[in-house]
């Protein structure tokens, strides 16, 4: 399918083995709402899957082009299990992929995908803004993340939390991050990655 223009795939609920493949998004309008690097449970993308307590499932988002989205292209929140792959996200505004949430767990694959501004703009190419499960659950709901084999260049901007790949996390508890095989090229940072956790919490955990 294409998408143009007022175009975008939402659902704001629970969502099981969804999937999102072989499409074409171009030329989609501006957002009426300015990034953030906060929580926002109003956010949405191009494609957003996301909803306050609502799990996104085993969530596929593979083989499509994302292009001129100056919104956040794919807003994904609450997981359990996704895999983006092989995309094309060109000159994207804000995030070409935002991981947000709620406390987040299972296996969170992005490969093979290009993240490619003609000229240095947007904010991120994936945006980790929470990672982790919750401190009660976080030895049994691993949240294990692997970024590999993307290509990024032009991204990020002069502003916290910008860049090829950032992260800012407000549930540390439970997360293994493995950046590897990537390429970076003229981006603002290639990666800015945040651990808040208390010191209280780092001795505990």
């Amino acid at each position: 399918l294409s998408f143009t223009e007022t175009g975008k795939v939402e659902a704001l609920g629970a969502t099981k083995d969804f999937t999102f493949k072989n499409n074409y998004a171009f030329d989609i309008e501006e957002s009426s709402k300015p990034w953030s690097a906060l929580r926002d449970y109003t956010l949405t993308g191009f494609l957003t899957l996301w909803k306050q307590s609502k799990p996104i499932e085993n969530a596929v988002v593979e083989n499509n082009k994302f292009e001129n989205i100056p919104a956040t292209n794919v807003v994904i929140g609450n997981t359990r299990g996704i895999t983006i792959k092989n995309n094309t996200f060109r000159n994207f505004g804000y995030d070409a992929v935002r991981i947000d949430g709620g406390y987040n767990y299972g296996k969170t694959l992005v490969e093979g995908n290009k993240f490619v501004n003609d000229e240095l703009g947007g904010y991120n190419g994936v945006y980790f803004r929470a990672v982790g499960a919750d401190k009660e659950s976080y030895e049994t709901n691993l949240n294990v993340i692997e970024v590999k084999n993307n290509y990024f260049k032009n991204i990020g901007q002069d502003e916290l939390f910008s860049g090829a790949i950032s992260s800012s996390a407000y549930q540390e508890f439970g997360a293994k991050l493995e950046i590897t095989h990537n390429t970076f090229e003229s981006c603002y940072n290639f990666l800015m990655l945040r651990n808040n956790a208390t010191t209280e919490n780092h001795n505990t955990y």
